[in-house]
């Protein structure tokens, strides 16, 4: 019990300094005279926090909303702690907030499968540590954004080729927003996106 109240506190200490460095890093040049990087200790607390959070916390909720705030993280500091606590629903939130859209795919598309399967039988994929079991349609819904995200990158035109199958497989009413849009960024022909789509004629005429 001691040991669970002395890492709340350490969490609660890490998300407050957190919170001061991003309005540190807000401020005006001028005011971090003599202060050091925020960026570099930013890095430092996300990485430390987000092992924390991990390792220690049954539900999470706080651990989504880091990364989604945009966890500072280095990869290749996180990279072989989150393989061995089986976390590469983290790993890809990672890769894509570096712009690594490839490697957040790859770990996205390995779940998507990995959750299809589970969820065909009895079973259902489930995370380190017991976490909440990750649906075919959170998992989906993900590597739709990530997919988003990549167009107008340097070859997203092959990461649509290589994954909007994989998707389409699963939850094809996913992938509709990586076609639709003002202006549309899909990087691929209009003949090449009606191949892609042949067979789900309901998102065609979507």
């Amino acid at each position: 019990a001691n040991v669970g109240l002395a890492n709340g506190a350490l969490v609660l200490l890490l998300l407050r300094q957190r919170e001061a460095l991003q309005a540190l890093e807000r401020s005006p040049q001028e005011r971090r005279k003599g202060v050091a990087d925020p960026a570099h200790v930013l890095r430092a607390v996300d990485t430390v926090l987000l092992k924390i959070l991990i390792q220690t916390e049954e539900d999470d909720t706080r651990l989504q909303q880091v990364l989604r705030s945009g966890a500072r993280c280095c990869v290749d500091d996180m990279e072989a702690f989150l393989r061995q606590h089986q976390r590469p629903d983290v790993l890809a939130h990672l890769w894509k907030r570096q712009g690594r859209f490839d490697m957040a795919l790859k770990e996205w598309a390995a779940l998507l499968s990995g959750a299809a399967a589970a969820s065909a039988s009895v079973s259902a994929l489930v995370g380190a540590m017991g976490a909440a079991p990750i649906s075919p349609k959170v998992v989906a819904a993900e590597m739709a954004g990530a997919l988003r995200s990549a167009l107008g990158s340097p070859g997203s035109d092959d990461l649509c080729r290589a994954y909007v199958p994989k998707l389409l497989a699963v939850d094809a009413p996913a992938a509709l927003p990586i076609f639709v849009g003002a202006p549309c960024k899909c990087p691929l022909a209009p003949d090449e996106v009606l191949s892609l789509l042949e067979g789900h004629g309901a998102l065609v005429r979507a």
